[in-house]
């Protein structure tokens, strides 16, 4: 079961206030907008009956779904799917708000086996990392992750961190992670990069990561992630999931994905692809 399958999560989105309904196949999370409505339907590793969903839908006044279903549906079925719903009115969205692919690092192995199937460059700037002085640390603080990643993000700031209070606080600190790396400057360190992981065992989830220039200039990411990769191996789980890259099968979609697509995959993953609306 991914994130978005779990009771934990609905907890989350009604924070944002969205409201949930159970379909056979997993649970659907659903708004009113003063335009009409959306619901979505994420990541369930099975598809309910057309019929049903039609029935559903009709009973909270929603005409727009977003279906994105676990990568275990295969995209023939979820044609079908997505046809039959058509087919009775339904107005599927053809915009993901999940990403259609992601890149997972198996954890099934030792620390020194994760290690070495990092690209070369992954390893170097790891060892970079190091030998410029780049130390992480574990924050217990939400709030320190979102300064980092808001000044990161610069204008879009706000967007990039929404959201993350109500998921830190819905999850806690036993299945979540923040990570910051800090860079001496004099007496000090200088907060440069953070990643925020969630662990839900299995999985871990590479949810969000930031860095401003002195934090990328001395490879602070990269050794981040990897301390991210050790901490969801210590907490038992078996994927670490980088949550999205660059999609070749939709080119024209999240082109500027593809500096980051670069860094996800120097971590030796597999690539794994979800089925898309088309």
């Amino acid at each position: 079961m991914e994130l978005q399958q779990n009771p934990l999560y609905f907890g989350y989105i009604r924070k944002l206030k969205w409201q949930t309904s159970r379909l056979s196949a997993g649970t659907l999370i659903w708004r009113r907008f003063p335009f009409g409505g959306l619901a979505k339907f994420q990541r369930s590793r099975k598809l309910p009956a057309v019929t049903e969903t039609v029935t559903v839908l009709k009973s909270l006044g929603i005409k727009n779904l977003a279906a994105e279903p676990d990568n275990c549906v295969t995209q023939d079925d979820f044609d079908n799917f997505v046809a039959g719903l058509r087919s009775q009115g339904v107005r599927m969205n053809r915009d993901p708000f999940l990403p259609t692919k992601s890149t997972v690092v198996d954890l099934n192995r030792t620390e020194a086996e994760i290690f070495s199937g990092f690209s070369p460059a992954k390893r170097r700037n790891i060892r970079k990392a190091v030998k410029n002085g780049v130390s992480v640390r574990q924050s217990g603080s939400i709030s320190d992750f979102i300064r980092i990643k808001a000044r990161s993000a610069g204008m879009l700031g706000s967007l990039t961190t929404y959201g993350l209070s109500e998921i830190y606080e819905v999850m806690g600190p036993r299945r979540t992670a923040i990570l910051l790396a800090g860079i001496p400057r004099g007496p000090r360190l200088l907060t440069v990069a953070g990643v925020f992981i969630i662990t839900v065992a299995p999985r871990s989830y590479y949810w969000v990561a930031g860095s401003i220039r002195q934090g990328k200039q001395a490879a602070a990411p990269s050794l981040l992630a990897w301390e991210a990769i050790r901490i969801a191996k210590s907490r038992g789980c078996r994927i670490f999931d980088f949550v999205g890259v660059w999609d070749e099968r939709i080119p024209r979609r999240n082109r500027n994905w593809l500096g980051f697509t670069r860094f996800k995959e120097g971590f030796g993953g597999t690539d794994i692809y979800y089925p898309v609306v088309r």
